[in-house]
């Protein structure tokens, strides 16, 4: 079974929540955290700037006059923000003329900075640097390089994570608490629905109901399809069961009519001729004798031809049903005889299956036998007795027709029936 189908909907609902407001927490703290971190950038580039402007206009005679000892001294007396980790002033043409570091500074301590004739500023290494040009009178005089070690915006970033995180726990402990009450409503109704499920599917009791309410208009749904689809099948199983107990009462009676009926009755499989039912006058007809144990006998075992099978079989698939067929088989002591078949196709026992009923006719086929034989006779002394006649009227023609005196036969009506050949030389006739 899959692990995540074997989670109670109560749990999931809970997972589901608190991912859910999970991600969205941490979406927007994200978010948060990316705003105030432009921000404090913001802010930084703009103190920054500030404090060139007023360190520039400090430092602006010592770089008109090129002296380099009036900008240490410039620089050294005014009180810079700690974030304020180097300062150093270039000349127009490009030339240092001081560097200032702060005492923790080292890394900046040890290289140089390279110089730019244009306002800009620049984020590396966590650090934001700045250049602004100096100018008197619309002319440049010189360059001032700030960098700041962003202490204090490191700091509030800091600050503002940790703040984040603590929402974030806190909007996920409260979620799991309201997600534990909330659930309740959704999944009271639906666990009840999977636990009667699984009592009705056990107990095979289809009249159990649903009793918890339902708190949202698709529980509600849910709750009153299951409660017309199990009436639905208590009332499908109702009639089947009642069909069935019908269907049986009525087997029995067909077995108890059949049975003692004295017409030889078998019902066989089509597929292979087995027999499952058989009444008493088949097995007499038949010569079988038996134990009780039905089944045992196959139907083409007592064919005379077994090809007349396959025969009969097409025949009743193309009519649907047979007649009066006479057919020639073998009891059990290889004695032949005729019988008279019909057969039609029915259910047995929730099957398909073939029903044959027939008649013993060997008595008529040895009659007709007989009479046939009779007949044979008959025409065969017809036969001799005729050609008899042929051949004495033709001897009496004959003499006839040699005699030399006209002879002549004629009946009541006037009608020559007989005369010698002379009469055509006397009269011409």
């Amino acid at each position: 079974m899959n692990r995540a189908s074997s989670i109670s909907i109560k749990h999931q609902l809970q997972l589901y929540f608190v991912f859910a407001l999970g991600f969205i927490v941490l979406l927007m703290g994200g978010m948060w955290i990316a705003y105030n971190q432009v921000l404090h950038e913001r802010e930084a580039e703009r103190v920054l700037t500030v404090e060139s402007e007023v360190i520039g206009a400090a430092v602006k005679p010592a770089l008109m006059f090129n002296d380099r000892q009036l900008a240490g001294e410039m620089l050294q007396s005014m009180q810079f923000d700690t974030d304020i980790s180097a300062v150093t002033l270039f000349t127009s043409d490009g030339k240092t003329l001081y560097s200032y570091h702060a005492e923790d500074n080292h890394a900046a301590s040890t290289g140089s900075v390279a110089f730019q004739n244009s306002n800009s500023s620049v984020y590396a290494d966590g650090k934001l640097g700045l250049y602004r040009v100096i100018t008197h009178k619309g002319r440049p005089v010189g360059v001032i390089y700030l960098e700041s070690g962003l202490t204090h915006m490191q700091n509030n970033r800091f600050a503002g994570i940790i703040t984040v995180l603590l929402t974030m726990l806190g909007c996920l402990v409260i979620g799991l608490v309201l997600a534990s009450r909330l659930q309740h409503k959704i999944a009271k109704p639906i666990s009840a629905l999977a636990k009667l499920m699984r009592q009705m599917s056990i107990d095979g009791d289809y009249s159990l109901r649903t009793t918890s309410p339902a708190f949202n208009r698709e529980t509600k749904e849910l709750l009153v399809g299951f409660d017309q689809m199990a009436a639905e099948i208590e009332h499908s199983f109702s009639e089947a069961e009642e069909h069935h107990k019908h269907l049986r009462q009525s087997e029995e009676r067909f077995r108890t009519i059949v049975e003692l009926a004295p017409v030889p009755v078998i019902i066989t499989r089509p597929s292979d001729g087995h027999l499952l039912f058989y009444n008493q006058a088949a097995l007499k007809l038949f010569g079988v004798v038996t134990d009780g144990v039905s089944g045992r006998f196959s139907a083409p075992d007592f064919y005379q031809h077994p090809e007349q099978r396959q025969q009969l079989m097409q025949t009743l698939e193309t009519e649907g049903e047979i007649h009066g067929y006479e057919l020639e088989v073998v009891g059990v002591n290889d004695k032949p005889f005729w019988i008279s078949l019909s057969m039609n196709v029915m259910n047995f026992e929730g099957a398909p299956a073939l029903f044959g009923a027939f008649v013993d006719i060997t008595e008529q086929k040895n009659v007709e036998q007989v009479l046939e034989k009779n007949n044979q006779l008959l025409e065969q002394r017809v036969a001799k007795r005729t050609a008899a006649l042929q051949a004495t009227k033709d001897e009496l023609q004959s003499t006839l027709d040699n005699m030399i005196d006209t002879y002549y036969r004629i009946r009541a009506d006037g009608v020559v029936e007989r005369a010698s050949a002379s009469v055509f030389s006397l009269l011409g006739y």
